[in-house]
């Protein structure tokens, strides 16, 4: 590739947040029709989501000669929770049955974190995960922000 990172500068994406609701727009498209039942989070409609990064990944991989797949695998893994917890609800044989698809089909299983959110999920289930998250994230931040006053007066 001729430069490392692409820069786009327009919209192309609207975000909707009800898939805590269980509730989805993708299906609804002519274009997504064979891809996702419409209305509802399934482990279907989340594998063929998470395949579609790959897809684009891939195309990039061969035009551009790069590595991207990898490195996006890696991420995707890395930061699976989300990807994860979504399926968490509907039940514990739907959602072992869903990471071993991620695994097996996707390759999540590389990194640590994925096996690490999966037994959480397992073990806690979907609100405990989200609750200790949160408190991680309050006591990483309070930390972080003690860290920035401590530098900028030590800057003086």
């Amino acid at each position: 590739m001729k430069y490392d990172s692409v820069y786009f500068n327009l919209p192309f994406v609207q975000c909707n947040q009800n898939f805590k609701k269980n509730d989805t727009m993708f299906g609804i498209s002519k274009v997504e029709k064979n891809r996702y039942t419409p209305g509802k989070i399934s482990s279907n409609n989340s594998i063929n989501f998470t395949k579609a990064f790959f897809e684009l990944t891939s195309y990039l991989d061969r035009f551009h000669n790069t590595n991207l797949s990898k490195l996006v695998l890696i991420d995707l893994s890395k930061y699976s929770y989300p990807f994860l917890s979504i399926q968490r609800k509907n039940g514990l044989l739907n959602f072992l049955n869903y990471t071993k698809r991620l695994e097996k089909e996707l390759g999540f299983g590389c990194t640590l974190y994925f096996h690490l959110y999966k037994w959480a999920l397992i073990f806690f289930g979907e609100k405990i995960c989200d609750k200790i998250i949160v408190i991680i994230k309050n006591i990483l931040c309070s930390v972080t922000m003690v860290n920035i006053k401590v530098n900028y007066c030590n800057s003086l």
